[in-house]
């Protein structure tokens, strides 16, 4: 089946899946936010900084297991931080988190000085492109 050039293939479809799956993960955890009643306008932002910092600790030849913990220690701490100015400040979390979103985008790009990191070691690249519980986990590029 062809569509205005595009062929509708397993290959395209687990694709689609595969690069989408970050925002399906965050999109789980900002359920239970929303169920609660409340927003969180950070979270891109946030998976940005955890991102950069773990690539850039990826690139500079940190273990693997070291990254992980690293970049969720950056990830629940800024959270903790935003839970701590909207309860204890008694900031709304619409105005907290859209701060935090404007703080993490200039954290991350200032980390990665505007370019984005790249030269990963190929293993990475392989190890990477594997599959969890059959479903194929995102593609990453060792350029």
């Amino acid at each position: 089946m062809a569509v205005a050039g595009c062929s509708l293939r397993w290959n395209n479809i687990l694709n689609v899946i595969r690069q989408s799956s970050i925002y399906g993960i965050m999109a789980v955890g900002m359920t239970f936010v929303i169920l609660t009643g409340g927003i969180d306008l950070s979270v891109g932002s946030i998976l940005a900084v955890a991102g950069a910092l773990a690539a850039g600790m990826l690139k500079a030849g940190a273990a693997l297991p070291w990254v992980v913990l690293v970049a969720l220690a950056v990830g629940a701490t800024i959270g903790l931080a935003n839970g701590v100015i909207v309860t204890v400040g008694r900031i709304t979390p619409f105005v907290t988190t859209l701060g935090m979103m404007s703080i993490g985008r200039s954290l991350t790009l200032i980390y990665c000085q505007g370019y984005p990191i790249s030269g990963f070691n190929p293993s990475f690249a392989t190890s990477a492109a594997a599959t969890f519980s059959a479903s194929p986990s995102p593609s990453w590029s060792s350029s």
